[in-house]
């Protein structure tokens, strides 16, 4: 994760600022950006309303709600559907909850993970209270982005580009079984 970073980081360093119109964001979308810092993590919501920060509490509750999550629809057979199903719910408490009062009443949310993250398939994810039992994808057409940056249209951008949907499984360790030679 740290090689990750160090090389996620520079390029990101040397790119210019950017300035967002928040007029040209569509009045039922929202973009959630996650940052899971070393101790705390964070999330930013920007919609044309405003850009808001919430303080989602210690990185590790996400990390380890995040990976229960996807070790437990990993292993369907092995793991009842009331327990994925309660780490669904958990998992939406911490990272969607905060947001609601902001996303609610959008149609369209569009995710950037941080870290463990990036092994959620958000559309699982389940609210509790008044909402109780439903699905995040119920509410919502959810998408995902690498970064907010990659939202942005470019000036030179072809059509044929803007049209590409590009699909990946990334490894991020060497002892992935997926590369090891047969």
């Amino acid at each position: 994760d740290a090689q990750l970073a160090a090389a996620s980081i520079g390029p990101a360093a040397a790119e210019a600022p950017v300035t967002i119109d928040r007029r040209a964001i569509p009045a039922d979308a929202a973009l959630l950006e996650y940052w899971l810092g070393q101790e705390r993590a964070l999330v930013w919501t920007l919609t044309r309303e405003g850009i808001t920060l919430s303080d989602l509490g210690a990185s590790t509750a996400i990390t380890d709600a995040a990976l229960e999550l996807h070790t437990s629809l990993h292993s369907l057979a092995a793991v009842a559907t009331q327990q994925r199903l309660q780490h669904a719910q958990q998992l939406h408490g911490i990272v969607v909850a905060p947001v609601l009062p902001q996303v609610s009443l959008k149609k369209s949310l569009t995710v950037v993970a941080d870290g463990a993250l990036h092994y959620v398939a958000f559309a699982v994810l389940q609210s509790h209270g008044k909402q109780a039992g439903r699905f995040l994808i119920q509410d919502h057409d959810l998408a995902v982005a690498p970064s907010a940056r990659a939202l942005l249209h470019s000036p030179g951008a072809t059509s044929a580009a803007a049209r590409m949907l590009l699909v990946a499984d990334p490894v991020y360790a060497k002892d992935d079984a997926r590369i090891a030679a047969p």
